[in-house]
């Protein structure tokens, strides 16, 4: 650097009088000025070039002072840019040993940390939340075992994003090896919600889509050898298993039921020793079908070695299928047993949870572990009597004419029936993100409606969850778990008849009259909801049904020509753009340990 500014100073005594320089006029002066300024940035850029490039870097007498708090025997970070490659080093200390505990107390406004992670402090972070932050993103940055990896997403402006980085790198020096900064921790943290408890020897799953053949691991523990009895009794609704099943009850389920069902099913499902082969009968709306049998596969994790060997046909449509008039007399012993998500008093559907349990990806709701708990959340954004006090209903009233029906009570310029209802325009929302979509944002009135569609409907579950008096439009179908609710004390019931507008416009008002017993009534088909459907309970359901039903079958399940194992991995692990969300709510609601105790007792017939 001396060397350099010598060769310029001698430039400017020797060079400026032999061109002349005090002898020329203003305006070549400043020409001379100029030339000699450009000289001296040129020689002062080579100059740092040149340093580069030896590992002179100009904030290298800085680097050192970023080193861990000194201790008696203090380890500094070695700085070495002599690394053409660039590569990052492999003997930095992963973790500094001796600690003492800080007397230091915080400023002030690190308080605000707790506020600025507020909106996620019930539900969690999960990896499709931070996916859709990639639309506004600079970069991602992840930390996984003290080490920094970055994707740049797009530009900024000037150096904001370097030097961004560069402050968590030295974050990393000064506090190595804690366990706050190590491991992809937003991710891991949340994507362990839904394992079940942990006991003192918990098994865990190993998840790997490294494995491009998409094949299914061997290495799954088949059963778990510890277990205790259960002293939970289940819920009221799972009595309604061996009334699903009383059609069978007394000749069994022959092959030849089963196969008579494939006239109506979407793909037929088998397990045989702990594993899960599905053949595709048909296609189907969406992605039903796909999460039915993510469903059923978790249930094989959560139980392994326990759901028996067995072999069904389930329809993933609206309409149910089994009709009782068509097996009246003889016909009787011969009914094809067939799952579907919903039944009525006319049919003879065997009811199995629906595919949103495990995500509705098409419309971004979430898991319902996750759902269950944002709506928690967004019950308490707004106490009950400062809701507005109407009744709500938001959705797609093309669906059904009972739906369309509905619409005629909406505020006119004529009538006030007490009531708001919105149309959901999915293609619209969509296109905007789910912005204004969000279940756990519509938990604003006293009251909400629900009202079938083709015929039962997802979205009971998530309105009787809101805390607000549910008016249910009486419906013809039930799902497995409706059947036990109780009227005037989980809801409000409405007949369906020319005067439906009226009925709305007097139950609200007698609500808003009454206004604690409105809330006592919204209030207790929430608790029903939140502690009688959570996903533990909808697992248990599953497990007992699946097993009374093996135990009716008359013939061993086998594989079926044509037939393809399928398994978590298979399933997830698949990669493209139109399968990130499915994936990631795959991985959400995977069940990542098994669990170390007996599903829950099930209550005796009716």
């Amino acid at each position: 650097m001396v060397t350099c500014f010598h060769s310029v100073f001698w430039f400017w005594s020797q060079g400026a009088p032999l061109c002349g320089h005090f002898s020329m006029s203003l305006g070549k002066r400043w020409v001379s000025i100029t030339i000699f300024i450009l000289f001296f940035v040129i020689s002062f850029v080579y100059w740092i070039d040149k340093s580069a490039l030896t590992g002179n870097y100009i904030f290298r007498t800085f680097a050192n002072t970023i080193s861990p708090k000194k201790s008696s025997a203090q380890v500094e970070f070695p700085f070495n840019c002599s690394n053409l490659n660039l590569t990052c080093p492999t003997n930095h200390p992963a973790t500094i040993e001796k600690e003492e505990s800080s007397p230091v107390a915080c400023p002030a406004y690190m308080r605000w940390i707790h506020e600025d992670l507020r909106p996620w402090k019930s539900a969690g972070i999960t990896r499709d939340m931070v996916e859709r932050g990639r639309d506004y993103a600079t970069f991602r940055l992840v930390i996984v075992k003290g080490k920094v990896y970055v994707e740049q997403i797009r530009g900024t402006f000037q150096t904001r994003d370097i030097f961004t980085i560069w402050g968590i790198l030295q974050l990393l020096r000064l506090y190595p090896g804690k366990s706050a900064l190590t491991g992809n921790y937003i991710f891991r943290t949340f994507a362990n919600t839904i394992s079940p408890k942990k006991s003192s020897a918990q098994v865990e799953f190993p998840f790997n889509c490294s494995n491009l053949n998409l094949t299914c691991p061997t290495n799954h523990p088949a059963t778990i050898e510890k277990e205790e009895s259960s002293p939970v009794a289940c819920p009221a609704y799972m009595r309604w298993i061996h009334e699903d099943l009383r059609p069978w009850k007394s000749a069994g389920i022959t092959r030849d039921m089963v196969e008579r069902g494939r006239d109506y099913a979407t793909f037929r499902l088998v397990i045989v020793k702990g594993k899960v082969y599905v053949e595709q009968i048909r296609g189907t709306f969406q992605t039903r079908d796909i999460f039915t049998i993510w469903g059923i596969l978790q249930l094989l994790r959560l139980y392994p070695g326990k759901v028996p060997d067995l072999e069904l046909m389930f329809v993933c449509g609206d309409e149910t299928v089994i009709k009782k008039r068509d097996h009246q007399g003889l016909k009787a012993t011969s009914v094809p047993p067939v799952f579907n998500y919903c039944e009525d008093d006319e049919t003879l559907d065997i009811v199995f949870p629906d595919w949103t349990f495990w995500g509705w990806s098409e419309v971004d709701i979430k898991p319902w572990g996750t759902t269950l708990e944002a709506l928690k959340e967004g019950n308490k954004k707004i106490k009950w009597k400062d809701r507005k006090p109407y009744a709500f209903w938001k959705g797609n009233p093309y669906v059904s004419e009972k739906r369309v029906e509905l619409m005629k009570c909406n505020l006119s310029n004529k009538n006030d029936w007490n009531v708001r209802l919105y149309i959901q325009d999915w293609g619209k929302e969509s296109t905007n993100g789910f912005k204004n979509s969000k279940l756990e944002d519509q938990c604003t009135h006293r009251y909400k409606i629900y009202i079938e569609g083709k015929t039962w409907s997802v979205s009971e579950k998530y309105i009787l969850a809101c805390n607000s008096m549910t008016l249910l439009l009486m419906p013809q179908y039930h799902d497995f778990f409706t059947r036990s609710l109780v009227p005037m004390q989980h809801y409000w019931p409405i007949k369906i008849t020319n005067n439906t507008c009226r009925d709305l416009k007097l139950a609200v008002e007698w609500g808003n009259y009454h206004t604690d017993k409105a809330q006592e009534i919204g209030e207790a088909g929430s608790k029903f909801i939140q502690e009688n459907l959570k996903m533990d309970f909808v697992y248990d359901y599953m497990f007992h049904l699946l097993s009374e039903y093996s135990k009716l079958l008359k013939f061993e399940p086998t594989i079926p020509l044509g037939a393809l194992e399928v398994c978590s991995e298979t399933m997830a692990c698949r990669e493209g753009n139109k399968f990130w969300r499915i994936k990631n709510f795959m991985v959400e609601s995977m069940v990542k340990s098994p669990r170390d105790t007996l599903p829950c007792t099930m209550p005796p017939p009716l």
